[in-house]
Order: C-alpha cells, then structure tokens, then sequence
C-alpha cells in the first residue's frame, strides 16, 4: 500500500478522537476558568462554552489535520423534490427513533441486572433546559456545525473510496462522537441517512435541514415530556410511533426495488480505513470519555 494513502486513512481515523478529545479538554478548562474568576456558570453559558469548543476549537483542528487529504472531485448538485426531501426526513426520523428506543430498552435491562441507573446525561441537561437555549443551540446551531464537520469535511474526504464506505465510515463516526450510550446508535443511523442524501444530491444544504428539523422535533418532545399535559403527550406519542413503525416497513420495500442503491466506486484501496493506529486511537478515546460521562 502507498505509504502517502496509509498515512491519510490515518488522519482520517485520528480526527474523530481529536474531534472528541479536543472539545472535552476546551470545555473543561472553561470550566475551570469560571470557577477560578468566581463566575456563576448559567445555562446560557454551558451552551456557548460548549458549543466553542466543540463546533469552533474541534472544527478547526480537525480541518487542520485534514488539509493535505484529497477531497472528491466536486459533482453536479441535485435538487430534491418536496415529497423526496420529506421522505428522507420520514425514514431518518423513524429509524432513529426505532434505535433510540431499542438502545433505551438495552441499557434499561442491564441497569436492572446490575442493580445501578445508567445515567444519561444528554437527556438530563435537556430536561433541565429552558425553550429558547434548547432550540437555538440543539435546533440550529448544533445541526450547520455537525453537517459541516461530518457530511461537509469528513464525507469529502472518505468518498475517493467510494460513496458506500464514505456513508457507513460517518455514520459510524457521528455515533461515537456523541459518546452516549443512548445515542450512538441513533446517530449512527440518522448519520449515514444524512450522509446518503449528501451524497445523492452533492448538496449540504438538505442534510443540514433534515438534522434541524430532527433536532426541533426532539426539542419539541423534550419540552412536552417536562412541560406538557397528558393529551399532548399522547398525542405526541402516536405520531411518533406511527413514523417509527411505517419508516420500518418502508425501506425494506424500498431497498427491495433497488430504490436506495448508491455507487461504491473506489479511486483508493478501502484497506487499513478501520485497521490503522489513528482509527484505534479514536477508539480508545471515544470509550474513555463515554465511560467517565457514565460515572462522574
């Protein structure tokens, strides 16, 4: 194997541990700042530190690190119809929730068998979050910067060895990154569908609105979870799972009519983009961190 593409497939690895890592020491040292300049740390607060280092400090790192990697030749954009951009809003946003649901179940289970709650602690800075913060940074803000770093510099990146692998490689990417074990799965998920529309379309713009609207829908149930009445959680619930259930008999059919078929032409051997010293490091540092997220 040429040692110059053995050497970008583990820069590619590397930057999700760095994306990890360097957003995670950013933040902490923030906090340590507050407390030693006696600042009272508010909500508002956590979310822009937290925002900082992950989506500006992270970013520019990894953008850093990948700067000498080639990007895919630039393709023709494709515009989405209506009805096909609200479908994969549909299959993305019931898949998710089947896998979230699936996952919750899991740790429910293993929490009952060693007697000890898994906390999750997404879910708990969320309930505890008032509407304006909540939507703006989880809604908006965290969307643009996730699609720019994951589908935007890190898709470009992983499709000169084919669109397939490219998609399956973020997707596996963006789940990790959450270093959540309720969401990994979820975003593993809604992360490939996000980065298959890219790929259909060679155009950020529809993943980057389909993450919102996912987004704004889970800060949406969030809020009536804490705040709502009883009719409107019902309410809530039906939709939802109606979405899950239909957004699971509708891609097997789909896939069954060769619908979502999608090209893995490959400029570089696929080899060694998973078996490198980057990609074991980022591992390793994605188990770390959710583990201590887990017992502090």
């Amino acid at each position: 194997m040429d040692k110059s593409i053995l050497k970008q497939k583990r820069k590619l690895g590397l930057s999700l541990g760095l994306i990890v890592l360097s957003s995670q020491v950013v933040f902490t040292l923030i906090e340590l700042l507050l407390k030693y300049l006696n600042i009272e740390e508010t909500e508002t607060l956590t979310y822009i530190f937290n925002a900082f280092s992950l989506y500006v400090v992270s970013f520019l790192l990894v953008k850093l690190l990948l700067r000498k990697v080639e990007n895919v030749e630039p393709k023709p954009k494709v515009k989405l119809t209506f009805k096909k951009f609200m479908w994969y809003l549909f299959i993305a946003y019931g898949l998710g929730i089947f896998c979230a649901t699936f996952t919750n179940e899991i740790i429910t289970m293993f929490s009952d068998l060693m007697n000890n709650e898994i906390s999750d602690r997404v879910e708990e800075i969320m309930s505890n979050s008032t509407p304006i913060p909540l939507i703006l940074f989880v809604a908006i803000i965290g969307p643009i910067f996730e699609e720019l770093m994951f589908r935007g510099l890190l898709l470009k990146k992983l499709r000169v060895y084919g669109d397939k692998t490219a998609i399956i490689y973020t997707g596996i990417a963006f789940g990790l990154f959450h270093t959540n074990l309720s969401q990994i799965l979820f975003a593993t998920i809604i992360g490939m569908v996000f980065a298959y529309v890219v790929c259909k379309t060679n155009n950020i713009k529809y993943s980057i609105l389909i993450h919102m609207i996912i987004n704004l829908m889970g800060s949406i149930a969030t809020l009536v979870a804490v705040h709502g009445t009883d009719v409107m959680q019902i309410i809530l619930s039906v939709i939802v799972i109606f979405i899950t259930v239909a957004a699971i008999i509708t891609v097997p059919i789909k896939a069954s009519k060769k619908d979502i078929e999608i090209s893995n032409e490959s400029k570089y051997d696929k080899k060694k983009l998973y078996n490198n010293i980057g990609y074991i490091i980022s591992c390793i540092i994605v188990v770390i961190i959710t583990v201590l997220a887990m017992i502090l």
